[in-house]
């Protein structure tokens, strides 16, 4: 019985400490995934940034270039309008 009792003792020394090690390996784990998750959460912040900031040029050239674009042809616009009319004129008289 004594033999028992002490078997029955060490198996649960045993399952004890195995315990103690998979609840030590899975503290690291947990801790790695997190470190992971913190990098992987600041990566995406700063491709977030990066694209915003991309996306803000995009509108402030898209902007400027239609000014560019729009005014001169306001200009031509402006200038073919009363001929036009002189021709539509001529052709009528």
């Amino acid at each position: 019985m004594q033999t028992r009792l002490g078997d029955s003792y060490q198996q649960l020394e045993q399952a004890l400490v195995q315990r103690e090690r998979l609840n030590s390996e899975l503290r690291a784990l947990t801790e790695d995934l997190d470190r992971k998750v913190r990098e992987r959460t600041a990566e995406l912040a700063a491709a977030t940034r990066t694209a915003e900031e991309a996306n803000q040029a995009k509108s402030e050239f898209l902007a400027n270039m239609s000014h560019e674009i729009r005014t001169p042809l306001n200009g031509i616009i402006g200038m073919t309008e009363p001929r036009a009319r002189h021709r539509a004129l001529v052709r009528a008289a």
